[in-house]
Parts: structure tokens; sequence; C-alpha cells
């Protein structure tokens, strides 16, 4: 709920009254702010393209079956909206949730198939706990995630290494230390 004077006019966080054309002003500032960062996050994406995304592009190109897509968390939010967009421009493609593949989805998974698997740290639990059923089944693995060093990796066939930078225009922060940042910020995978 937004803080509102006695008046019913918005509030700023020592509850004196802000105008609306400085709330306005405001906004405008933080928006254009947003899409400058979004847009240099999107600007520097084709310089962090390598053959290890080619080669995932063609594994998914060469699948004989579906693409499963699978993620816990927010991870699992892109991981659907991953599978839909596939699926929406041709590709055979599916969003499995990897606790309920635990609980027997798992069987939607054929030998045809390439799992995309993401997880920012590489050590999702539940992510991990399909895999070794998935390459017992023969399909592929590709792993999305932050970690290099993490289980995750090491068990793909194609590793898609993503980071997860916190942006101000004009100075970055790492994750780990997001307590500095208190202005807009972009929290997504950078794909690389």
């Amino acid at each position: 709920m937004c803080p509102a004077s006695p008046e019913g006019r918005r509030a700023t966080a020592t509850g004196q009254p802000v105008a609306k054309s400085e709330s306005a002003g405001r906004a405008l500032e933080s928006a254009r702010r947003v899409l400058e960062i979004e847009a240099s996050a999107v600007a520097a994406l084709g310089a962090r393209l390598d053959e290890r995304f080619a080669q995932a592009v063609e594994m998914i190109l060469a699948c004989r079956g579906r693409a499963v897509v699978s993620g816990i968390g927010k991870s699992g939010h892109v991981a659907h909206k991953i599978a839909s967009t596939l699926a929406s421009t041709g590709t055979p493609a599916f969003f499995l949730h990897p606790a309920e593949a635990i609980h027997g989805d798992l069987g939607m998974i054929t030998a045809q198939d390439v799992l995309i698997a993401l997880s920012n740290s590489g050590e999702s639990a539940e992510v991990l706990a399909i895999i070794p059923q998935v390459k017992r089944r023969g399909a592929k693995l590709i792993a999305m995630t932050g970690n290099p060093g993490s289980t995750l990796a090491h068990e793909a066939d194609v590793q898609l290494l993503t980071t997860i930078e916190r942006r101000e225009v004009g100075r970055v922060v790492r994750h780990q230390d997001e307590a500095v940042i208190d202005r807009p910020t972009r929290d997504r995978p950078i794909f690389g």
C-alpha cells in the first residue's frame, strides 16, 4: 500500500506529502533509468555468446524429441518462459517442474529429448535429483547456471554459463553485495 498523507496525497518515507509533479518526475526518471539498464544488458549479450551457445542451438535443432525445460524458484519462472517461447515458435517443448518430476512426471522424458536445466547455483537439490535418471534415459542435458564449478555444470553435455548482476546506470555491483543498492536495478540472468 502506498503511504498517503492525511489529505490523500502520496507521501515520502518521512511522511511529507509529495506533489504530483514531483512524483511524476521521479517516476519518469526511474523508468528511463530502468530502460537504460535493460538496454545496456541486452547490448552486452552479443559479446558474451560463444561456441557453447552454438552447440546448445545445434543440440536443440537436432533433437528428435522435445526440449524439456526445468528449474525451480526464479529459475523455474525463466524456464517456464523459455519452454513457452520455444513451443510458440515451432519447437516441441514443455516445462517440467523438478519436484513433480521426482514424483512421477519424469516418465515424460525420452532418449530423444533434450533437458535444458536452469539453476543459478547449479546445486538446486530438486534439479539435481532428476539429472541421473534423465541421463540414464539417454536424453541430452544443457545446463544454464551461474556456477561453472557446480554439479549441474559438470553433468551437462553443454554448459551455458550465466551470471546474475545487479546493475545501476554507470555502476555494476555483484549480486552478493546487493544490500548496498538502493536504486532500481536489474536482477536477471545474463547468458554467455
